[in-house]
């Protein structure tokens, strides 16, 4: 096996170094970024999910308590037992979701 001259070792070692230098500043920008921006919060979008759902369900119950009536094509009544379905299904999900955030 043929020896590399020292100048060429000594350039290889001092690219390691930099490379290495290089992964780690863009490890701490990554979590600086993180904290400078906590819009990317995986509990930010659960939370906005569990207020959309949440919202959702207020709008079922609504017409639950109501008895709004809806027609579908014009003619069609829509009964009032899909909304039940639909409040408890939301209000599980968005429950569900706020507990997810808080942990």
């Amino acid at each position: 096996m043929t020896r590399l001259p020292n100048r060429l070792e000594s350039s290889l070692g001092q690219l390691a170094r930099l490379t290495q230098n290089v992964r780690r500043s863009r490890i701490v920008e990554a979590t600086q970024t993180e904290k400078e921006h906590p819009m990317n919060s995986p509990t930010v979008g659960l939370r906005v999910a569990s207020v959309v759902f949440g919202l959702m369900s207020l709008a079922q119950l609504f017409r639950l308590l109501t008895g709004f009536e809806v027609l579908v094509a014009g003619t069609y009544r829509m009964p009032l037992w899909p909304n039940a379905v639909a409040f408890v299904i939301l209000s599980g999900l968005s429950l569900w979701m706020w507990q997810l955030s808080s942990d």
